[in-house]
């Protein structure tokens, strides 16, 4: 059965782009020298193009800008505000309790309430001389803004417990950049 003059024609189309052409002594046109040259210059453009947007791109790990404490403040707030629990306040002590357990992460590198050494969160709070008959921590990586971290812990059942606990009045915040297993990232600590 003879093949259609159009499948004939395409056929000769992909074999000049893909196969060489020893009659015309020539390669294929997809490995002649201008065509690679332009595949280097794309794969040039899209690694530094990937290079420079990770903190913007939401799923791409690297430093995240558009996360802020009085943000996240005002974030969890509005989700106690809804389930009719009282705002917390900003507490120095817990701020800085917050951003020394950051930073703890970033350099016994590590991801987790308790540090491989067993140092607990409440190590960081009494540290601080922070009083407390209730204490919590929250934790989030990876993500560009305030408003996506609160989604989050009010997504997550533990996570939410404390966001919307009534028990706690006060609140520290950090964010803090670094790298961890790695790669860039912006961890965010609650303390309450």
């Amino acid at each position: 059965m003879a093949m259609p003059v159009e499948s004939q024609k395409a056929t000769r189309h992909i074999k000049h782009h893909f196969l060489p052409h020893p009659e015309r002594k020539c390669r294929a046109s997809l490995l002649a020298s201008r065509v690679i040259i332009l595949y280097s210059l794309l794969a040039l453009f899209t690694l530094s193009f990937l290079k420079t947007v990770p903190g913007h791109i939401p799923g791409i790990l690297g430093y995240a800008s558009n996360i802020n404490i009085q943000d996240l403040l005002e974030k969890t707030n509005q989700k106690r505000q809804e389930m009719s629990v009282p705002e917390l306040a900003i507490n120095p002590q817990l701020t800085s309790a917050a951003e020394k357990k950051a930073k703890h992460m970033f350099e016994y590198n590590y991801w987790a309430h308790i540090a491989p050494n067993g140092t607990d969160p409440w190590s960081f709070i009494l540290g601080e001389k922070y009083d407390y008959l209730y204490a919590g921590e929250n934790l989030a990586k990876n993500f560009t803004n305030s408003e996506d971290v609160v989604e989050a812990w009010y997504k997550s059942p533990s996570h939410r417990e404390n966001l919307i606990n009534g028990k706690y009045t006060e609140v520290g915040f950090a964010t803090v950049n670094g790298v961890l297993d790695g790669y860039e990232t912006t961890l965010v600590v609650q303390l309450f």
